[in-house]
């Protein structure tokens, strides 16, 4: 299999499912964007879904280069670092057509129904690798934390797991909704992430924030 092409093909894909949308998007479409026919497409590919998931996990390895960079940059104590880095993902709009499409994955695609399919597991575990890979930048700077005393001792695993789940849903609500909350609400929808970022900060520095 000739790897060039195969990355040209998921790089087309891409483009395609940014403008279209996943579920709007089809092998036909792909095949054409790569001045191949669908039997051709097919040498590369197995189906659309197989497509589709490669598409999302090099999509995701993007964000987490992102995140990686981030947090390698950081400074201070645990706490400092656990907010300087959820305030810069969180203010980083250029990855809005990424995180929307990731969205657009998590409520259209069944993992489960695709890792039954032969052969198929390999690109389930290398998905979950990716996606799982924040929570464990979080673990890092959660033990930081705990250990030079700026952030309490809780539970690192189930708390960086509850914290990802929130924030990563923030951050969808931010890229595929923010500018009609604003405009309808007439609320800052960053200054509310923002507070929230405030309470969780508040939380495991070990003050109340509501009575």
């Amino acid at each position: 299999m000739n790897l060039i092409n195969k990355k040209k093909i998921i790089e087309r894909a891409l483009e395609i499912f940014v403008v279209n949308g996943i579920a709007e998007s089809s092998m036909k479409q792909i095949a054409e964007a790569n001045n191949y026919d669908r039997r051709t497409l097919y040498r590369y590919f197995g189906s659309k879904e197989e497509i589709v998931l490669e598409v999302i996990i090099n999509v995701l390895k993007e964000w987490n280069e992102f995140q990686s960079t981030t947090f390698n940059s950081l400074k201070g104590t645990g706490i400092q670092k656990f907010k300087d880095f959820y305030s810069i993902l969180l203010r980083n709009d250029d990855k809005d057509n990424l995180i929307n499409l990731i969205t657009g994955f998590d409520t259209i695609f069944s993992l489960d129904d695709f890792a039954e399919k032969e052969n198929h597991i390999k690109f389930v575990d290398a998905y979950y690798e990716e996606a799982m890979f924040p929570v464990e930048l979080l673990k890092q700077i959660l033990k930081e934390g705990i250990d030079d005393g700026t952030i309490v001792d809780i539970d690192i695993d189930e708390t960086a797991q509850v914290i990802h789940n929130v924030i990563w849903g923030v951050v969808q609500k931010g890229a595929s909704s923010s500018k009609s909350i604003n405009d309808k609400l007439k609320i800052d929808f960053r200054t509310i992430t923002y507070k929230q970022l405030d309470m969780y900060v508040d939380l495991l520095g070990g003050k109340r924030c509501l009575s």
